[in-house]
């Protein structure tokens, strides 16, 4: 999810520092994708594409949810709390991707300085990738909601359908 926030970013660092500073941009790009790759595999092993790896919060969604679906024999306990963790998904993917890109933009901002020596420059990468971190968090919190919402509209019903009567 961070290789949105690095295109982003290139677009607003390009915009801020200009044409004067093209050679620098060249050597920072190249970084900056490398940074973002990084960034997008932490990403990734934070919200379990690999079993073993992945935050706690998200257990009873790993132990629950085969692909878009319950897994069999999910009782009412256990639906209550996948549902209690499936409205958290969207704040904590929007909070990591948030912080794995600031990390990014400090670093390049960092670099930035360090190659030209010049504060304006490392300034006005740390502006350009602040712009793009607030869009690509924006961006983050509204697509993990819209996928998020057809499985959260199954959880409910399928916790409605334990909690009614069933008929003989």
């Amino acid at each position: 999810q961070s290789q949105p926030a690095g295109g982003i970013g290139v677009f607003f660092v390009y915009l801020v520092m200009g044409a004067s500073y093209l050679s620098i941009f060249k050597d920072l790009l190249l970084q900056l994708i490398l940074l973002v790759g990084l960034a997008g595999v932490i990403h990734f092993f934070l919200f379990g594409i690999v079993k073993s790896f992945h935050l706690n919060i998200l257990k009873p969604l790993n132990q629950f949810i085969i692909g878009y679906d319950f897994a069999p024999g999910v009782g009412p306990g256990n639906i209550k709390k996948t549902i209690a963790e499936i409205k958290k998904i969207p704040i904590i993917n929007t909070m990591t991707a948030v912080l794995l890109s600031v990390v990014v933009v400090l670093f390049i901002s960092f670099l930035a300085y360090q190659k030209t020596g010049d504060t304006r420059i490392g300034l006005n990468a740390l502006l350009s990738g602040g712009l793009a971190v607030m869009l690509y968090a924006t961006f983050t919190f509204i697509f993990t909601s819209a996928i998020i919402k057809g499985l959260r509209r199954k959880a409910y019903s399928l916790y409605r359908s334990y909690s009614r009567p069933q008929k003989l």
